[in-house]
């Protein structure tokens, strides 16, 4: 289906982008090993990651989501204890995984973690 704006007279494709994206969700307490991969892609495939959402139970700590060498989401648990990270088209290239890095927070601090993407034949151009 198209749609038209009518204030500039752009035509696009009407798409539920939600309907072939894929959900990663997990909670991690305390300190995580150095890039943990979360999500890795079927051989030759790439990862395009669209949302992500982190909550901290504590005040401390760093949580970083990176894809490969790109940054795709930090909290910084001294400043804020949520972050919600959405509409991005972040992709990785092939066989490119979500990796999770947790520093300096408390052994029992509580971190959740939400993910949504879509993996594609080859790398997104």
């Amino acid at each position: 289906m198209t749609v038209k704006n009518e204030e500039n007279e752009v035509e696009g494709l009407l798409v539920d982008t939600q309907s072939i994206e894929s959900t990663f969700t997990e909670e991690y307490e305390g300190d995580t090993d150095n890039n943990e991969e979360l999500i890795t892609p079927f051989g030759g495939n790439s990862l395009v990651v669209h949302d992500a959402f982190i909550v901290t139970g504590g005040n401390k700590g760093t949580v970083s989501v990176d894809i490969g060498d790109k940054k795709v989401a930090r909290l910084y648990g001294s400043q804020f204890q949520r972050a919600h990270f959405s509409n991005m088209t972040v992709p990785g290239e092939e066989s490119d995984a979500v990796t999770l890095d947790i520093e300096g927070t408390d052994s029992e601090q509580k971190i959740f973690i939400s993910i949504n993407y879509i993996e594609v034949k080859g790398e997104m151009e």
